[in-house]
């Protein structure tokens, strides 16, 4: 909270509440509203179903994803503040992995994490799920038989923006002790063009059955005038 205080981060508390996250220029982000009798066939209202819903609906965005190899000179692989490549941390393995290896990858659900999944160089990990990598973070509203369910999606961001977070004191169990830039991965490594990553997200809703009218800010915006519950507060 000092961190952020000093560094002038203005600081939210989200009516759905969740895990804090940051947000910067290259957070994207999505909301899916869903009143009542507009439910996906046979979707119990339920916190772990919807969650399993929306895993499946989102996967068509990463539908033959791949990571294509990029070059990294080796005085920026052992510029890192961890030490030199050649001490094998897990910060440099990672590294390693993302930057000379093209796989396939896979979308997934980890808990209530998105996380891409690729098969990892041999010895490039101590454990499989090490190789489970976080792109977006979920946060959810139940009220009866109406319910939202938005994602923080990390198309990129920058390393000192997380440096305003704390080590949570509790964790999910598929990121054990790695640190916020150890277990994040930058959707731009898969999708390289924003415009494209956007587009594919706002066909989500149409392949999960509704019928799509967009509309602009200025069209919601009498809406948001109107009297309602605000539990979204600003702390600072």
């Amino acid at each position: 909270m000092e961190v952020a205080k000093a560094t002038k981060v203005r600081c939210l508390r989200r009516f759905t509440g969740g895990g804090t996250v940051v947000l910067d220029g290259g957070s994207v982000m999505t909301s899916v509203i869903v009143g009542k009798d507009q439910h996906p066939a046979g979707l119990k209202v339920f916190p772990k179903p919807i969650m399993e819903w929306s895993e499946g609906a989102f996967r068509s965005v990463f539908d033959s994803c791949h990571r294509t190899p990029t070059t990294s000179s080796s005085s920026e692989l052992s510029a890192s503040p961890l030490g030199v490549f050649g001490g094998h941390t897990q910060r440099q393995r990672k590294l390693q992995h993302e930057n000379q290896r093209e796989a396939m990858v896979d979308f997934r659900l980890t808990e209530t994490d998105y996380v891409l999944r690729a098969d990892p160089p041999s010895g490039a990990y101590e454990t499989s799920n090490e190789s489970d990598l976080k792109i977006g973070g979920n946060a959810q509203a139940i009220s009866r038989e109406r319910w939202l369910h938005h994602t923080s999606w990390l198309w990129d961001f920058e390393d000192a923006t997380m440096g305003v977070l704390a080590e949570p004191t509790k964790r999910p169990d598929y990121r054990k002790k790695r640190t916020h830039l150890d277990f994040l991965t930058r959707i731009k490594h898969y999708i390289p063009d924003r415009d494209i990553f956007v587009r594919r997200l706002r066909e989500v809703p149409a392949s999960a059955g509704w019928m799509v009218q967009e509309v602009t800010l200025a069209d919601v915006a009498p809406w948001l005038e109107t009297d309602h519950v605000r539990l979204t507060k600003e702390i600072f």
